[in-house]
This record gives C-alpha cells, structure tokens and sequence, in this order.
C-alpha cells in the first residue's frame, strides 16, 4: 500500500491474494512485558512524563478534531491540565510549529495536555485499528466498496477497545462527522487511531 503513489498495479494481485486469504492478526502484538519500578517501566513514559516531563503535549490539530466532534477517545488519549488544587482544566493543545509564538500562552506544561501513558501502557507493533484500517483500505483500492466501509467501521469500533473509550457508533451513522466517505476517511480515523499508539510524537 505505500507503494501505490509511485505504482498503484505493481502489488495489486499480491494484495488482492492477501485480501482473500483474510489471515490477519486478530490480537495486537505487543510488548506488555513493564513493572511499575524505574527502568522497567513502557519506555516513552520512562523517558518523556518521567524524566523529562514537559518535551511532549497534546497536538491541537488531533486534540480539536476529537473535542470538536464529542468523540470519547479525546480524555482516552490525552491527560488534562490540572489547576492549582489538582483540579482538572478543559483539554488544551499546543499547535503545531506554534511553540515558540505562543509559549507566553503556555508558560509550562502544566497549562496543556499531556499524553495519556503509563508506565505500564504496552508498547504496539501492531494493533487491531492499524489492521483495520489497512485492510479497508486496500479494500477501497482494489477491493469492494461494501467490505472497505466495513473494515473502517471495524477499525472505529477496534480503536474505541484499544484506548477503553465507551463505544459511539453514532458518529459514523449516515450523515454524523465520521460517516465513511472513502480513503479520506480511512486516512483519518487510523490517524486519531495512531495516537499514543504508533507514532506517539
């Protein structure tokens, strides 16, 4: 599939074979193996809410798209910012390439959101969402229309699992903000998928 820009026949039957094959994960493959004592704890929260809290925030791009839509995965994939007496604030994104023009706005991380890891959290090489999102599309491109609208609801419903968000199949209810409208909308919710998941940064 990353291969389509340059060449979209060059694996076309290959995919089509993998496609009628159906053989793919059905459980994510991950790294679980943490405890909660120094060193042995998920890496990136070992690293960036540790050690060097304050390197990572919620992007307001990711953040506004989730808020925007009453998408349950937003308090799932970010933690709030706290007031003063450890209240939570409303979830706030940095946004991007704006860190400097507006690090008056945002004197500390404590004014933003964070990501939402443990040091228990997994560390994914392949989740259920990724799959779905693959497959449908690959369906889109090569294969029925029908079985990409299935696999990207599929990959919606696996994401909500994946971060333990209570389920909303109305937002991709004909006419809601996630109604499948092709690869666009592919593209889209395996990027809201990815979130702390793949490409934490």
């Amino acid at each position: 599939l990353r291969f389509v820009n340059a060449d979209p026949n060059k694996y076309k039957s290959q995919i089509q074979t993998l496609l009628a094959a159906n053989k793919f994960l059905n459980a994510p493959a991950a790294m679980t193996a943490f405890k909660n004592e120094e060193n042995g704890r998920n890496p990136f929260y070992e690293t960036f809410l540790d050690r060097l809290n304050g390197n990572v925030a919620a992007s307001k791009t990711l953040l506004d798209v989730l808020k925007n839509n009453g998408d349950n995965r937003l308090n799932a994939i970010f933690t709030a910012p706290l007031d003063k007496n450890g209240n939570p604030l409303p979830q706030v994104g940095i946004g991007q390439g704006r860190y400097k023009a507006d690090a008056a706005l945002y004197a500390t991380i404590t004014n933003l959101s964070t990501p939402k890891v443990t040091g228990l959290s997994p560390v994914y090489f392949f989740t259920l969402p990724e799959v779905d999102f693959l497959v449908a599309e690959a369906q889109f491109r090569y294969g029925s229309a029908a079985s990409a609208k299935l696999y990207y609801e599929m990959g919606i419903e696996d994401s909500y699992k994946l971060y333990r968000a209570t389920s909303q199949p109305s937002l991709y209810a004909t006419g809601a903000a996630y109604e499948y409208n092709g690869l666009q909308s592919i593209i889209t919710q395996k990027w809201i998928a990815a979130a702390n998941v793949n490409p934490v940064e």
